[in-house]
């Protein structure tokens, strides 16, 4: 949503993360530079990148920044098998070894 801030982090259906009072438009992440000011901000948690890329569709980056997550035993992680936003990745057997490595797996 045009100008919508977001309070806790995260990211909007509208298409904003926005994470410790920063905001980035996840729709201009195929911008190069926006998407390298994303991933070098070191105060972003890895898993609030990787549900942008998701939502962009960038399934290699999206698993990616989820293995960097699961590398600093992210707390977000405890979502990850109901997340909404991963629905794209469930199928993928990177993402399933993931949700057995993180002890969400069936």
């Amino acid at each position: 949503m045009e100008g919508e801030t977001l309070s806790k982090g995260g990211i909007s259906p509208g298409g904003v993360v926005s994470e410790r009072g920063r905001e980035w438009r996840v729709s201009s992440m195929t911008d190069e530079r926006a998407s390298a000011e994303l991933e070098c901000a070191a105060d972003i948690e890895p898993q609030v990148i990787s549900v942008a890329y998701a939502r962009l569709g960038d399934k290699s980056k999206a698993l990616a920044w989820l293995e960097k997550a699961c590398a600093v035993h992210s707390t977000e992680l405890v979502s990850l098998k109901v997340n909404p936003c991963y629905g794209s990745l469930r199928s993928d057997p990177r993402f399933q070894d993931l949700l057995k490595r993180v002890g969400l797996a069936d």
